[in-house]
Formats: structure tokens, C-alpha cells, sequence
């Protein structure tokens, strides 16, 4: 009787070394072919936030080139109104440049966030600059009085507006150079939102 129940203690070691080894191998298959999956996905995931990051900044530089843009509408009141008008077109002029500062300080940390840093610098001091001149020969084409107003200001203060709004062109095309997903499948996405 004991020595049957050695063999069966026996007999159960054995089981539980074949058990146990096939599981480490099983473990051990399960390791081979999920760790390259998980690099896989880890990669993948880095490119997509890469991509997002990209996106990010390029909506808030197209944003910002809108508002440039549709800034020059209530230059364009404020350049053609008569002296009763003046001051409620300074007004909503004022107004909406806040709101299209408030949109360049926005696309400025965006892109430092992003890593764009030579982009955020240039929207900072480039842009603001040329906006700032801009906007004061719109501001002194106004307050020249409608009589004395020529064809040759007029279209000096809409160019320079259209200056400013140019300079965001530059910046989409720096960034396009810029970014790393430009082979991605979302690169097709980013040209036509440039577009």
C-alpha cells in the first residue's frame, strides 16, 4: 500500500512538472506573440498622437487665418464710413480685433505645446508686428476725412490688410514643411484643409 501511494505521489509530481511546463511554454508563446502586437499598437498610438498634435495646431493657424481675414470686413466699414458712422465702426473694429488676438495668443500655445516653437515665435513677433502695421494704416486711412480721401490710400490700407493675412499663408505652408506625418494616411486631410 505505501508503495502504491509513492507512485501515485509520484505519478502526481510528474503531472504537475508536465503541467507546469506546459504552461510556461504556453505562457511563453503568449509573451512571443503579444509583445510585438503591443510594440505594434505602442507605435501606432505615438504616430496618432503625433497626428492629432499636428491637426491641432493646423486648425488653430487656419482659425487664425480666418479671423485675419475676416477681420478686413469691418476695416473695410470703418475705412468707408462717414464721420456720423465713425465711432460705432471703431467700436465693432476694436471688438473684433480683440477676438482675433485672442485667437493668435490661442494658436501661439497650441503650436508651442506641439512643439512647433519656430512657428509659435514668428506668429508672435513676425505676425503680430505686420498686423500691428496694418491695422494703424487702416486706423489713419479712417480718420482722414472722406473728402480728402484718395482711390491710391484706400487700396494701400486693403493691401496691407491682405499683408498680414498673407503672412498666416507663410505659416501653414512652415508648418506643412514641418510636420513629421507628412507620409501618413492623413496627409491627403491636412493638404485639402490647407486648401
Amino acid at each position: 500500500m505505501e508503495r502504491s501511494l509513492k507512485r501515485v505521489k509520484l505519478r502526481s509530481e510528474q503531472i504537475s512538472l508536465r503541467l507546469f511546463s506546459c504552461m510556461v511554454v504556453i505562457i511563453f508563446s503568449i509573451l512571443y506573440i503579444s509583445i510585438p502586437l503591443i510594440i505594434h499598437s505602442y507605435q501606432d498610438y505615438i504616430k496618432t498622437q503625433q497626428v492629432l498634435s499636428e491637426i491641432t495646431s493646423l486648425r488653430a493657424l487656419v482659425k487664425t487665418a480666418n479671423k485675419i481675414s475676416r477681420e478686413r470686413a469691418p476695416a473695410n466699414k470703418l475705412m468707408s464710413s462717414t464721420p456720423d458712422e465713425l465711432q460705432q465702426h471703431q467700436k465693432e473694429l476694436k471688438e473684433f480685433r480683440l477676438v482675433v488676438d485672442q485667437q493668435i495668443d490661442e494658436a501661439i500655445t497650441t503650436l508651442h505645446q506641439a512643439g512647433f516653437n519656430s512657428i509659435a515665435t514668428a506668429l508672435n513677433s513676425d505676425l503680430k508686428t505686420q498686423l500691428a502695421q496694418s491695422r494703424k494704416v487702416v486706423d489713419d486711412y479712417a480718420l482722414i476725412p472722406p473728402k480728402q480721401r484718395n482711390a491710391a490710400e484706400l487700396d494701400h490700407a486693403i493691401v496691407s490688410m491682405f499683408a498680414a493675412w498673407d503672412k498666416t499663408r507663410e505659416y501653414l505652408s512652415a508648418l506643412m514643411l514641418e510636420a513629421k506625418s507628412k507620409d501618413s494616411k492623413m496627409s491627403n486631410y491636412i493638404i485639402s484643409i490647407v486648401v
